[in-house]
């Protein structure tokens, strides 16, 4: 589960455990330990002028959140947002011990002692009222033509950037106004004809597009400009293993998937047919077919909604560096299971009827006791599509021969958490080896579970 928290924080301070791994390309993992009160969530600052990341219904959206809900799952936390923050309060914050990382434009960091890793970059864009005569900027010089005399607002973070220092220099007889309104309301002013001219990150933008419809972007601004995150300075092994992560993750398929995503239309597609179209009771633009299929099943097809949101994001031309496809991410080998082509699983029925079967037969050879309750029954599923149904068996077989109940989900995540010890995976209820995943299939698992409680609060069955 993902918190958006305005005021509420709670004391942190970490301590570290390094365990080493074997699987390539992935950096040394670490758990938080003991003083972050049971390493349940990863708590993150951002500055309110930060670009590119929005909320809508409560929901955050933007490159640089899904960057942080990647990292926090690889830790198997929960992440928190904490927003609406002053970049000094931030850090302020940080200093004290009460979040884990502040994330801040450059020309905020307020204390040098703090540890700052360069983690995302953000693009600006200038854009125009869209007319039969509005035409795309090709230069800079252009730039400077066409709002001398105009007038112009710009948003917060562009300031901290060379070409504004440059703009203002240039243009004498621009009426240029700041603000910290968010990017959809100045384009709202925009298109009513408040001002000619407006600057903002280009990702809003183009999220923006999806409201207001008679505005149009006429210039990119070539400069990148970085927001850092900021560690505590006594916290100086994590920042190196998060920028040991971020180095890794820039070369991974998921973040090339995020930035096509957040750099073309696709993201209002993700916005506007996922999260905020709960007044229609509508989930995605899949809705139909997935309602279809599960209904043949007898499956619940918000269930399947939440497992596609987790898989992909909605994204039915997802391909992982596993080669895992499509809405549900089903691997090839899967499909020739269920006597489907691998070839066809980009086609989305295909890929939602592999992965509906799949969830039917892990369902049907999950031998569950009368008195068993939905919650642990769903989790203990969703572990066995997120890892294989052999690892979840083998937790089942120890919890059964350690006289616990093999029908709880926190039972289960015990003893997959313990098929990494050599001593455990040689006990003969063992059968299926070593299991190192249990961060990321316990992400997963809590993850679906509230976005299946979110969607069945707007969809009905």
């Amino acid at each position: 589960m993902v918190r958006n928290v305005i005021l509420t924080v709670i004391p942190i301070s970490l301590t570290l455990l390094f365990l080493s791994t074997n699987r390539k390309n992935t950096p040394q993992e670490f758990i938080y330990r003991d003083k972050i009160q049971q390493a349940d969530r990863l708590t993150v600052a951002l500055d309110k002028d930060i670009a590119g990341h929005f909320i809508i219904d409560g929901k955050s959206y933007g490159i640089q959140y899904e960057m942080l809900e990647e990292y926090a799952n690889l830790l198997g936390l929960e992440l928190e947002i904490i927003s609406d923050h002053s970049p000094y309060t931030s850090q302020a914050l940080l200093e004290e011990g009460k979040i884990n990382m502040a994330a801040v434009m450059r020309t905020h960091i307020a204390n040098e002692s703090n540890i700052p890793v360069a983690a995302f970059r953000s693009n600006y864009v200038i854009m125009s009222r869209r007319d039969r005569k509005t035409e795309k900027i090709s230069s800079f010089g252009e730039v400077l033509e066409k709002l001398d005399g105009k007038s112009l607002l710009v948003a917060p973070g562009f300031t901290s950037s060379k070409s504004f220092d440059l703009l203002l220099d240039s243009l004498k007889n621009t009426e240029t106004y700041l603000t910290s309104k968010r990017t959809i309301d100045i384009m709202k002013e925009l298109s009513v004809g408040n001002y000619d001219y407006i600057i903002c990150e280009k990702t809003e933008a183009l999220m923006g597009k999806g409201v207001v419809k008679n505005v149009m972007n006429i210039f990119e601004f070539e400069e990148e400009i970085p927001v850092y995150v900021l560690f505590n300075r006594e916290d100086s092994l994590v920042a190196q293993h998060f920028e040991s992560w971020l180095n890794v993750f820039e070369r991974s398929d998921k973040y090339a998937e995020l930035n096509r995503l957040y750099n073309g239309s696709g993201i209002n597609d993700k916005i506007f047919n996922t999260a905020s179209v709960q007044s229609g009771g509508r989930i995605s633009k899949f809705d139909n077919i997935i309602k279809r299929i599960a209904e043949q099943e007898k499956m619940d097809w918000r269930l399947i909604s939440a497992i596609a949101y987790q898989e992909s994001k909605f994204n039915p031309d997802a391909v992982s560096n596993k080669g895992a496809c499509g809405l549900m991410q089903v691997m090839p080998k899967v499909a020739e299971q269920f006597n489907y082509c691998p070839d066809d699983l980009l086609d989305v029925e295909t890929n939602i009827t592999v992965a509906v079967q799949l969830l039917k037969t892990i369902e049907k050879s999950i031998i569950f006791d009368n008195n068993t309750d939905i919650d642990n029954k769903i989790s203990i599923i969703l572990a066995c599509y997120n890892c294989g149904i052999g690892h979840v068996l083998d937790a089942r077989r120890l919890a059964t021969k350690y006289g616990e109940n093999p029908n709880n989900w926190k039972n289960v995540k015990k003893y997959l958490a313990l098929k990494s010890n050599a001593e455990i995976i040689a006990d003969e209820a063992v059968r299926s080896g070593r299991f190192n995943g249990i961060k990321e299939t316990s992400a997963f698992v809590s993850n679906v579970r509230d976005k299946y409680a979110s969607y069945c609060q707007i969809a009905s069955l």
